[in-house]
Parts: structure tokens; sequence; C-alpha cells
């Protein structure tokens, strides 16, 4: 029997792990079509023919966003309670499942992933990858490597990767359409920069030299362990809770539908409370006894929001650059709107009791995160 992880690490995928937002990268690829149906309407007004452009859809998506914001009557904010706030802003995240639904029903009953399989999906990842369209975070592979290090000391102590206390459970979950797209781009990326010794490789760049120096040290570190771990699965050891285009691996390729995951019994993971949902399913898994858990989440977005709020959540962090974007301002300000403070990560100190009331704290990259979890933490750290 196995106990639980002293660390738990939860992360959201798309412009968190990533620079930018996959999904464009996601929608681009083009395997092999099936056989065009015949052109007309659909039930939700989208042209069926496979070569409509995907911008048809998010267009669609930003005018039922618009729509529903202008009509939207949730209960009203006592501005005297900071409760009252929250519960505003969960009710309203909420209310955008059904936004979320008819999105994905317009690109099922246009058939946009029809005949999709998962070499297609590798292969586009990979191609993502070397177009730069797919960069993750500087400080990710030095990461993904302590906490590789901390599961293999887990295992020594008889457990399973990353179960066994003093170990790390590693977990992403996202509201991406296909988790074999996830875990496909995170391999490619790896990969690309544990073969790169010069500059940050192709998937850890960054858009200050600051951060483009931090990368080109870890892929310089990489390179140093020689060409041999470029065939590692850089994935390995981390759980990937995210919807998926179903029937990937079946012989006709997709059936163009979007799938949920195991973990919501098969429901979609589309906003905020079903990110909430699956981190609640972890709570059951508490060391024994006086054992010590630290649970840690960050992301960058709205869908993040209730996650970093989680009573159960010891440090909450949120992704910001330094030219913030939509995304993050939106997050900013609904944290703002609650009463949260948000301080840099560099100031996180586990042993200061003031700092452990404040759960929230921001990053530029992993690089922060890193340094302020594992090499500060007693216990965790090993500097």
């Amino acid at each position: 029997m196995t106990s639980a992880p002293s660390l738990r690490i939860f992360l959201d995928f798309d412009s968190t792990l990533t620079v930018h937002d996959t999904i464009g990268a996601l929608s681009s690829l083009a395997p092999a079509p099936p056989p065009p149906p015949p052109h007309h309407q659909s039930a939700q007004g989208i042209p069926s023919a496979p070569d409509v452009p995907f911008s048809t859809f998010t267009d669609s998506y930003l005018a039922d966003l618009a729509a529903h914001k202008q009509s939207y009557h949730g209960p009203p904010a006592d501005d005297a309670r900071a409760s009252s706030a929250l519960a505003a802003e969960t009710a309203y995240l909420a209310s955008l499942r059904p936004i979320e639904e008819a999105s994905l029903a317009r690109l099922e009953a246009a058939g946009w992933f029809r005949g999709w399989t998962t070499s297609a999906v590798a292969d586009g990842a990979r191609t993502a990858v070397a177009k730069g369209d797919v960069v993750l975070r500087p400080g990710w592979l030095d990461l993904k490597r302590d906490v590789q290090r901390l599961q293999r000391m887990g295992e020594a102590g008889g457990g399973g990767a990353g179960t066994e206390a003093g170990g790390v459970l590693m977990v992403i979950v996202s509201v991406n359409w296909s988790r074999t797209w996830v875990r496909q781009c995170i391999n490619a990326a790896g990969k690309a920069a544990l073969t790169t010794a010069t500059g940050a490789g192709a998937g850890i760049r960054a858009g200050s030299k600051r951060r483009i120096d931090v990368g080109k040290k870890e892929a310089e570190g990489r390179g140093r362990q020689g060409r041999g771990e470029s065939s590692v699965d850089v994935s390995d050891g981390i759980q990937i809770i995210a919807n998926e285009i179903e029937g990937l691996d079946m012989p006709d390729g997709s059936s163009g539908k979007i799938i949920g995951c195991g973990t919501l019994q098969g429901e979609r993971v589309l906003v905020s409370a079903d990110k909430k949902r699956i981190l609640d399913t972890f709570k059951n898994q508490s060391p024994p006894g006086d054992a010590r858990c630290t649970t840690v989440y960050v992301g960058d977005s709205m869908t993040d929001f209730e996650c970093l709020l989680d009573v159960d959540v010891d440090v909450g962090i949120v992704i910001r650059d330094e030219e913030v974007r939509a995304g993050q301002r939106e997050l900013a300000e609904a944290l703002d709107r609650v009463r949260v403070t948000v301080r840099w990560i560099g100031e996180y100190d586990p042993d200061d009791a003031e700092g452990v009331g404040r759960r929230v704290w921001w990053a530029r990259d992993f690089e922060e995160i890193r340094r302020a979890l594992l090499t500060r933490s007693e216990g965790i750290g090993w500097d």
C-alpha cells in the first residue's frame, strides 16, 4: 500500500506551462481528411464543409460570449463581503458552460476533427514545436527533473512513482481538447531542448533576454547529460487530465467528437468548476497521521480561478508575463474583486506565518517557481 506524496503540483497547460495558447496550433493540424460531406447548413448555422476556416468558430464563440456577458444577471455581490463577491464570480464562471458546449457542438457538426489519428497529432505537435508555435516556459525542464528525482526517491521508499511520502505528484489539469496533444507537445518540446545544447531550443524560448538565457542554461545542462536522454518520455510521471478527441487510435481515425475524462465520469472539462471538481478528487489522498503535504496550483486564467482559491491549496500561483495578456488581466481583476492580494513568488517563505495566509502569488516562469518551492523549502529542496 502506498502513502500520499509530500508535494502535489497541479498546473494548467495552455499559457501556463506553455508561453502561448496552443488551441490555434492544434486546430491547424491537417491529417488526411475523409471524403467531404455535401455542403449544407448545420443546425448550429455553420457550414459542414471541412475547409471552413477556424476563424468562423472563433468568431461565433466570441459573439456568444459577448452576448452572454451583456445579458447575464447573476447573484449580486455585496461589496462589504469578499465571500459574497467570490460567490458572484464562481456563479458567472459556471454560467459559461453552455457557451463552451455550443462551441464544441459547432466543431463536431462541421467534422473538424473527423479522421484525425494519434500519429497525426504527434506529428503536428513536433511541427508546432519546430515552428515555435508551441513553446514551454523557462524553468519547466529543471522543475520536471527535480520532480522526477523526488519521484525516484519515493520509489526507493517502496511506493509507486511520486506516491510515497517524500515524493511528488504532478498533475496537469486542462480544458484543452486533447490530452494526447498536451502530452505530445510536452514530449516534443522537451526532447527538442534535450538535444539542443545551444540557444533556447525549439521548446523553451521566451520573450525576454533574461528568460532566453535561462532557457539556454537549461538546454546546455540537458545537452551535457548526453544524447541518449532525448529518447526519454519527457512527460513520464505526469498525470494529464483533459478532454480528448474520440477515436484517435481507431483504424479510420477520430469520430470528430470531443469527449470528457474519466476523472469526471466522462464529463468534459470546460469551466473553472470542472477543474475544481478534479482537484477535489485528490483530497482523499492526504498523508497519514501528521505527515505534511503541500499542495500547489499554477494557472493563468479564469478557468483556474476556483482552484487557485481552494482552501486546500497551500500555494496558488498565477503566471504573469511582462506584457500582461487579456486572460491574465481578467484573472488579476477578479482576484482583486474578491480581495485577494497577489505577491511575487520571489517573496515566498514557507516559514513566514504571514505568508502562509496569502496563498496566491505571481511568477513569470517555472524557474522562479522552482527556486521558491524546491530550493528554499525545508525538506523538499537539495541545493
